[in-house]
């Protein structure tokens, strides 16, 4: 039996779906976070005395 490196056995089939949905999931909540950081930035940047 060959035994397979474990990074190329886990990164095949059902396991690099997961892990690539995972990252993708990731990814979007933090550009969704960021997004919402800038949008209060915004709305705050104009009150404030200093710019």
């Amino acid at each position: 039996m060959i035994d397979t490196p474990v990074a190329i056995r886990h990164r095949t089939g059902a396991e690099w779906m997961k892990h690539i949905a995972g990252r993708a999931l990731t990814d979007r909540a933090l550009a969704q976070a960021r997004a919402e950081r800038e949008a209060i930035w915004r709305e705050v940047r104009e009150f404030l005395p200093c710019g």
